[in-house]
Protein backbone atom coordinates (compact mmCIF):
# COMPACT_ATOMS: atom_id res chain seq x y z
CA UNK A 1 0.00 0.00 0.00
CA UNK A 2 1.30 3.90 -0.82
CA UNK A 3 0.72 5.94 2.02
CA UNK A 4 0.60 9.32 -0.18
CA UNK A 5 -0.77 12.72 -0.53
CA UNK A 6 0.16 15.96 -2.27
CA UNK A 7 -0.75 19.26 -0.89
CA UNK A 8 -0.56 22.26 -3.96
CA UNK A 9 -0.04 25.90 -3.24
CA UNK A 10 -1.13 27.09 -6.72
CA UNK A 11 -0.09 30.85 -7.81
CA UNK A 12 -3.00 32.96 -8.76
CA UNK A 13 -4.96 31.57 -11.70
CA UNK A 14 -4.06 33.90 -14.08
CA UNK A 15 0.00 33.43 -13.73
CA UNK A 16 -0.70 29.46 -14.48
CA UNK A 17 -0.43 27.72 -16.90
CA UNK A 18 -1.56 24.24 -17.51
CA UNK A 19 2.31 22.84 -18.60
CA UNK A 20 3.67 24.51 -15.26
CA UNK A 21 1.35 22.30 -13.08
CA UNK A 22 3.34 20.06 -12.43
CA UNK A 23 6.27 22.05 -10.93
CA UNK A 24 3.65 23.95 -8.57
CA UNK A 25 3.83 20.61 -6.19
CA UNK A 26 5.83 22.20 -2.85
CA UNK A 27 5.08 19.57 -0.47
CA UNK A 28 5.04 15.61 -0.90
CA UNK A 29 3.98 13.31 1.66
CA UNK A 30 5.06 9.67 1.52
CA UNK A 31 6.81 6.46 3.03
CA UNK A 32 9.37 7.16 0.13
CA UNK A 33 11.93 9.89 0.26
CA UNK A 34 11.51 11.59 -3.29
CA UNK A 35 14.68 11.58 -5.71
CA UNK A 36 13.55 15.51 -7.17
CA UNK A 37 13.78 18.55 -5.66
CA UNK A 38 10.31 19.28 -3.43
CA UNK A 39 9.59 19.83 0.60
CA UNK A 40 9.00 16.98 1.77
CA UNK A 41 7.38 15.21 5.70
CA UNK A 42 6.88 11.84 6.07
CA UNK A 43 3.34 11.38 7.65
CA UNK A 44 0.63 8.48 9.15
CA UNK A 45 -2.23 9.79 7.18
CA UNK A 46 -4.05 8.57 10.30
CA UNK A 47 -2.55 10.65 12.51
CA UNK A 48 -5.00 13.59 12.63
CA UNK A 49 -2.81 15.99 14.91
CA UNK A 50 0.41 15.74 11.98
CA UNK A 51 -1.78 15.98 9.35
CA UNK A 52 -3.75 18.76 10.75
CA UNK A 53 0.04 20.79 11.74
CA UNK A 54 1.28 20.56 8.38
CA UNK A 55 -2.21 21.55 6.56
CA UNK A 56 -1.58 24.83 8.78
CA UNK A 57 1.94 25.21 8.04
CA UNK A 58 2.02 24.90 4.95
CA UNK A 59 -1.89 26.52 3.45
CA UNK A 60 -2.42 24.68 0.72
CA UNK A 61 -4.44 25.54 -1.90
CA UNK A 62 -4.93 21.54 -3.09
CA UNK A 63 -4.84 18.27 -1.26
CA UNK A 64 -5.03 15.52 -3.82
CA UNK A 65 -5.10 12.53 -1.39
CA UNK A 66 -4.03 9.41 -2.82
CA UNK A 67 -3.49 7.07 0.60
CA UNK A 68 -5.73 3.93 0.06
CA UNK A 69 -5.40 0.11 0.22
CA UNK A 70 -6.27 -1.47 -3.31
CA UNK A 71 -9.02 -4.20 -4.37
CA UNK A 72 -6.81 -7.39 -4.05
CA UNK A 73 -4.96 -6.20 -1.10
CA UNK A 74 -7.76 -5.10 0.60
CA UNK A 75 -10.06 -7.99 0.03
CA UNK A 76 -7.07 -9.83 2.09
CA UNK A 77 -7.36 -7.08 5.28
CA UNK A 78 -10.45 -5.86 5.03
CA UNK A 79 -10.25 -3.98 8.41
CA UNK A 80 -7.24 -1.98 7.79
CA UNK A 81 -8.54 -1.30 4.12
CA UNK A 82 -11.89 0.17 6.03
CA UNK A 83 -9.77 2.14 8.60
CA UNK A 84 -7.01 3.47 6.07
CA UNK A 85 -9.54 4.22 3.30
CA UNK A 86 -12.13 5.79 5.38
CA UNK A 87 -10.27 7.56 8.34
CA UNK A 88 -7.89 9.18 6.30
CA UNK A 89 -9.86 10.80 4.16
CA UNK A 90 -12.34 12.23 6.86
CA UNK A 91 -9.19 13.80 8.11
CA UNK A 92 -8.30 15.50 4.72
CA UNK A 93 -11.65 16.61 4.08
CA UNK A 94 -11.91 17.46 7.32
CA UNK A 95 -8.32 19.96 6.86
CA UNK A 96 -10.05 20.88 3.34
CA UNK A 97 -13.08 23.05 5.28
CA UNK A 98 -10.47 24.58 8.07
CA UNK A 99 -8.34 25.54 5.36
CA UNK A 100 -10.38 26.35 2.92
CA UNK A 101 -8.84 24.23 0.21
CA UNK A 102 -9.54 22.32 -3.27
CA UNK A 103 -9.55 18.72 -2.25
CA UNK A 104 -9.07 15.71 -5.47
CA UNK A 105 -9.32 11.90 -4.18
CA UNK A 106 -9.38 9.36 -6.61
CA UNK A 107 -12.36 6.63 -6.82
CA UNK A 108 -12.35 4.07 -9.09
CA UNK A 109 -14.12 1.47 -11.07
CA UNK A 110 -14.19 -0.21 -8.18
CA UNK A 111 -17.46 1.55 -7.18
CA UNK A 112 -19.51 -0.36 -9.76
CA UNK A 113 -20.78 -4.10 -9.44
CA UNK A 114 -22.81 -6.65 -10.88
CA UNK A 115 -25.86 -4.81 -10.77
CA UNK A 116 -24.25 -1.91 -13.02
CA UNK A 117 -24.32 -1.47 -16.48
CA UNK A 118 -21.62 -3.42 -17.50
CA UNK A 119 -21.05 -1.77 -21.31
CA UNK A 120 -20.59 2.24 -21.47
CA UNK A 121 -21.32 2.22 -17.86
CA UNK A 122 -22.91 5.89 -16.92
CA UNK A 123 -21.62 8.45 -14.66
CA UNK A 124 -24.80 8.40 -12.29
CA UNK A 125 -26.01 4.58 -12.13
CA UNK A 126 -26.17 1.75 -9.14
CA UNK A 127 -23.23 1.33 -6.90
CA UNK A 128 -23.35 -1.77 -4.88
CA UNK A 129 -19.75 -2.61 -5.05
CA UNK A 130 -18.18 -6.26 -4.32
CA UNK A 131 -15.13 -5.29 -2.70
CA UNK A 132 -13.90 -3.76 0.73
CA UNK A 133 -12.07 -0.96 -1.75
CA UNK A 134 -15.46 0.08 -3.60
CA UNK A 135 -17.32 0.35 -0.59
CA UNK A 136 -14.59 2.58 1.16
CA UNK A 137 -14.84 4.25 -2.42
CA UNK A 138 -18.30 4.67 -2.44
CA UNK A 139 -18.29 6.05 0.83
CA UNK A 140 -15.54 8.78 -0.02
CA UNK A 141 -18.05 9.99 -2.84
CA UNK A 142 -20.85 10.25 -1.21
CA UNK A 143 -18.95 12.06 1.88
CA UNK A 144 -17.28 14.44 -0.49
CA UNK A 145 -20.92 15.32 -2.42
CA UNK A 146 -22.07 15.86 1.07
CA UNK A 147 -19.44 18.02 2.06
CA UNK A 148 -19.91 19.76 -0.64
CA UNK A 149 -23.11 20.84 -0.67
CA UNK A 150 -22.81 20.95 3.61
CA UNK A 151 -19.54 23.09 3.53
CA UNK A 152 -19.02 24.22 0.16
CA UNK A 153 -15.53 22.16 0.20
CA UNK A 154 -14.56 22.36 -3.66
CA UNK A 155 -14.52 18.65 -3.41
CA UNK A 156 -13.62 16.55 -6.64
CA UNK A 157 -13.21 13.08 -7.91
CA UNK A 158 -12.00 11.12 -10.94
CA UNK A 159 -13.45 7.15 -11.36
CA UNK A 160 -9.58 5.65 -12.84
CA UNK A 161 -10.05 2.63 -14.47
CA UNK A 162 -6.95 0.35 -14.37
CA UNK A 163 -3.89 2.43 -14.94
CA UNK A 164 -1.17 1.75 -16.90
CA UNK A 165 2.39 2.47 -16.42
CA UNK A 166 5.91 1.20 -16.60
CA UNK A 167 6.33 0.78 -12.90
CA UNK A 168 6.06 -2.07 -10.25
CA UNK A 169 2.29 -3.30 -9.98
CA UNK A 170 0.63 -1.98 -6.54
CA UNK A 171 -1.95 -4.74 -5.59
CA UNK A 172 -4.75 -3.59 -7.97
CA UNK A 173 -7.24 -6.61 -10.48
CA UNK A 174 -6.43 -4.83 -13.24
CA UNK A 175 -2.16 -4.65 -12.53
CA UNK A 176 -1.90 -7.88 -14.85
CA UNK A 177 -2.13 -5.62 -18.00
CA UNK A 178 1.49 -4.14 -16.07
CA UNK A 179 2.55 -7.09 -15.03
CA UNK A 180 2.54 -8.69 -18.11
CA UNK A 181 4.99 -6.42 -19.92
CA UNK A 182 7.28 -6.92 -17.07
CA UNK A 183 7.19 -10.34 -17.66
CA UNK A 184 7.15 -10.38 -21.47
CA UNK A 185 10.53 -8.79 -21.42
CA UNK A 186 12.11 -10.93 -19.15
CA UNK A 187 11.18 -14.37 -19.57
CA UNK A 188 8.50 -14.21 -22.52
CA UNK A 189 6.00 -15.78 -20.79
CA UNK A 190 3.25 -14.61 -18.26
CA UNK A 191 0.50 -16.37 -15.64
CA UNK A 192 -2.26 -14.49 -16.21
CA UNK A 193 -4.77 -14.75 -12.62
CA UNK A 194 -7.58 -13.89 -14.57
CA UNK A 195 -9.37 -15.71 -17.67
CA UNK A 196 -8.49 -14.58 -21.23
CA UNK A 197 -11.88 -13.19 -21.74
CA UNK A 198 -12.24 -10.73 -19.23
CA UNK A 199 -12.64 -7.22 -20.52
CA UNK A 200 -12.06 -4.06 -18.62
CA UNK A 201 -11.19 -0.14 -18.81
CA UNK A 202 -8.04 1.14 -19.14
CA UNK A 203 -6.42 3.76 -19.95
CA UNK A 204 -2.12 5.05 -19.90
CA UNK A 205 -0.57 6.98 -17.04
CA UNK A 206 0.57 9.89 -19.35
CA UNK A 207 -3.83 10.57 -20.10
CA UNK A 208 -4.36 10.19 -16.66
CA UNK A 209 -1.97 12.91 -14.91
CA UNK A 210 -2.97 15.10 -17.49
CA UNK A 211 -6.51 14.47 -17.82
CA UNK A 212 -6.64 14.77 -13.58
CA UNK A 213 -4.95 18.10 -13.88
CA UNK A 214 -6.93 18.93 -16.27
CA UNK A 215 -9.66 18.53 -14.43
CA UNK A 216 -8.81 20.27 -11.19
CA UNK A 217 -7.50 23.69 -13.39
CA UNK A 218 -11.39 23.75 -14.46
CA UNK A 219 -13.53 26.47 -13.22
CA UNK A 220 -15.86 25.12 -10.69
CA UNK A 221 -19.14 26.71 -11.95
CA UNK A 222 -18.48 24.48 -15.29
CA UNK A 223 -18.74 21.20 -13.14
CA UNK A 224 -22.03 19.60 -13.17
CA UNK A 225 -20.90 16.67 -11.05
CA UNK A 226 -17.80 16.31 -7.57
CA UNK A 227 -17.47 12.86 -9.24
CA UNK A 228 -16.81 11.69 -13.31
CA UNK A 229 -15.88 9.05 -15.11
CA UNK A 230 -12.43 8.79 -16.79
CA UNK A 231 -11.31 5.98 -19.33
CA UNK A 232 -9.39 5.17 -22.71
CA UNK A 233 -9.94 1.97 -23.71
CA UNK A 234 -11.05 -1.23 -22.70
CA UNK A 235 -9.58 -4.84 -23.50
CA UNK A 236 -8.57 -8.38 -22.54
CA UNK A 237 -5.61 -10.38 -21.46
CA UNK A 238 -5.81 -12.28 -24.86
CA UNK A 239 -6.21 -9.10 -26.67
CA UNK A 240 -3.04 -7.53 -24.85
CA UNK A 241 -0.83 -10.96 -25.41
CA UNK A 242 -1.85 -11.09 -29.21
CA UNK A 243 -0.65 -7.26 -29.23
CA UNK A 244 2.45 -7.95 -27.77
CA UNK A 245 2.95 -10.77 -29.68
CA UNK A 246 3.26 -8.47 -32.92
CA UNK A 247 6.48 -7.06 -31.18
CA UNK A 248 7.60 -10.64 -28.92
CA UNK A 249 6.92 -13.24 -31.49
CA UNK A 250 7.60 -15.91 -28.98
CA UNK A 251 5.93 -14.65 -26.13
CA UNK A 252 3.33 -17.16 -24.37
CA UNK A 253 0.54 -16.80 -21.91
CA UNK A 254 -1.57 -19.02 -19.77
CA UNK A 255 -4.52 -18.28 -17.65
CA UNK A 256 -5.00 -19.52 -13.75
CA UNK A 257 -7.62 -17.60 -12.26
CA UNK A 258 -7.82 -17.09 -8.42
CA UNK A 259 -9.94 -14.66 -6.08
CA UNK A 260 -9.43 -11.68 -8.51
CA UNK A 261 -11.33 -13.40 -11.19
CA UNK A 262 -14.79 -12.14 -9.05
CA UNK A 263 -13.58 -9.02 -8.76
CA UNK A 264 -13.06 -8.47 -12.22
CA UNK A 265 -16.30 -9.87 -12.69
CA UNK A 266 -18.25 -7.67 -10.97
CA UNK A 267 -16.11 -4.65 -12.77
CA UNK A 268 -17.51 -2.72 -15.84
CA UNK A 269 -16.26 -3.69 -19.57
CA UNK A 270 -16.33 -0.16 -20.17
CA UNK A 271 -17.02 3.23 -19.10
CA UNK A 272 -18.87 5.84 -20.43
CA UNK A 273 -17.02 8.86 -19.75
CA UNK A 274 -19.12 11.50 -21.75
CA UNK A 275 -20.00 14.14 -18.98
CA UNK A 276 -16.37 14.40 -18.46
CA UNK A 277 -15.95 14.70 -22.12
CA UNK A 278 -18.66 17.71 -21.91
CA UNK A 279 -17.89 19.55 -18.84
CA UNK A 280 -13.86 19.64 -18.61
CA UNK A 281 -12.76 18.93 -22.43
CA UNK A 282 -11.67 15.88 -21.15
CA UNK A 283 -9.84 13.61 -24.42
CA UNK A 284 -6.74 10.92 -24.36
CA UNK A 285 -4.55 10.16 -26.51
CA UNK A 286 -3.00 6.67 -26.53
CA UNK A 287 -4.86 4.25 -27.64
CA UNK A 288 -4.41 0.49 -27.27
CA UNK A 289 -1.81 0.28 -29.68
CA UNK A 290 0.52 2.90 -28.88
CA UNK A 291 0.06 2.00 -25.45
CA UNK A 292 1.21 -1.29 -25.80
CA UNK A 293 4.45 0.12 -27.80
CA UNK A 294 5.51 2.90 -25.29
CA UNK A 295 5.22 -0.01 -23.05
CA UNK A 296 7.01 -2.42 -24.35
CA UNK A 297 9.89 0.09 -25.00
CA UNK A 298 10.05 1.83 -21.58
CA UNK A 299 10.01 -1.16 -20.14
CA UNK A 300 12.52 -2.84 -21.94
CA UNK A 301 14.41 0.46 -21.05
CA UNK A 302 14.08 -0.48 -17.00
CA UNK A 303 15.36 -3.72 -17.86
CA UNK A 304 18.29 -2.94 -19.63
CA UNK A 305 17.49 -5.02 -22.98
CA UNK A 306 19.53 -7.13 -23.33
CA UNK A 307 21.02 -8.31 -20.59
CA UNK A 308 21.91 -11.54 -19.51
CA UNK A 309 19.21 -13.44 -17.61
CA UNK A 310 16.79 -11.46 -19.78
CA UNK A 311 15.12 -12.10 -22.64
CA UNK A 312 16.29 -10.75 -25.88
CA UNK A 313 14.16 -8.57 -27.71
CA UNK A 314 14.50 -6.56 -30.84
CA UNK A 315 11.82 -4.08 -30.03
CA UNK A 316 12.67 -1.47 -33.06
CA UNK A 317 9.79 0.49 -32.09
CA UNK A 318 9.03 4.23 -33.19
CA UNK A 319 6.61 6.32 -30.92
CA UNK A 320 4.46 9.22 -31.26
CA UNK A 321 6.29 11.51 -28.57
CA UNK A 322 2.98 12.75 -26.79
Amino acid sequence: SLFFFLMIRRPPRSTQSRSSAASDVYKRQDIIEPKFDVQFEKLNVLDRNHFRQIGINFKPTCIIHLAAILSAKGEQDIDFAIKLNNESFKIALDLSVELNSQIFVPSTIGVFGPTSPKVMTPNETVLIPHTIYGVTKVYMELLGNYYNNKFGVDFRSIRYPGTISPGLPGGGTTDYAVDIFHSAIKTKFYSCFLRSDTRMPMMYIDDLIEGTVQFLETDNSKLKSRVYNMSGFSFTPEEIAAEIQKYIQDFKIDYKPDFRQAIADSWPHSIDDTKAKQDWDWNPKVNFELMTQIMLQKTGEMYKIPEEGAAKIDLNLSLIHI
